[in-house]
């Protein structure tokens, strides 16, 4: 008998313990990345002088150079275009110092980060649930770890040769 397919959110990794499921790839058209990237753009730039909970879909629309409509396509509101620019940028930072020589300096960026983002930040972190700012830190750290675990091995084997 074949078991049937798991349908929660976690299933047993390789090794033993549970892991988060993969995320699956975003279908993204060349015309939608640009979209976003303006609204992330504009989201950061209005954010150096406005609170987020101030924050309009008109005005970041009209500051990206689309309409409200494209904006509502993209995201559902701004907490959502916010939880997208903070997930993305740490998780471009956190893959950026995938090194053994590097990560604990670039997880102190992150960190510094952080702080300098605090409105940002903390508005992310309360629109997120725990068990997805769990999961998003949980995959991406991993694979930042799984880059260096496998630094150390080259290296090691590398010396070993010698």
């Amino acid at each position: 008998m074949v078991d049937p397919p798991r349908t929660d959110a976690f299933r047993p990794g390789p090794s033993g313990p549970i892991e988060p499921p993969e995320d699956p790839p975003a279908p993204e058209s060349p015309a939608r990345r640009p979209a976003r990237d303006a609204l992330g753009e504009a989201l950061k730039q209005t954010l150096a002088t406005t609170p987020l909970d101030k924050v309009t879909v008109a005005g970041l629309s009209r500051s990206a150079g689309i309409t409200r409509q494209a904006f509502y396509y993209h995201f559902l509101d701004v907490s959502d275009l916010a939880v997208w620019v903070f997930t993305n940028e740490v998780a471009s930072h956190i893959m950026k110092y995938r090194s053994r020589a590097e990560w604990a300096d670039g997880f102190l960026k992150l960190l510094l980060y952080m702080q300098e983002h605090r409105e940002q930040s903390y508005s992310v972190i309360r629109a997120l649930s725990s068990v997805s700012l769990e999961q998003f830190f949980f995959r991406h750290l991993r694979k930042m770890m799984t880059a260096i675990v496998h630094e150390v091995e080259q290296t090691g084997s590398s010396r070993t040769r010698v």
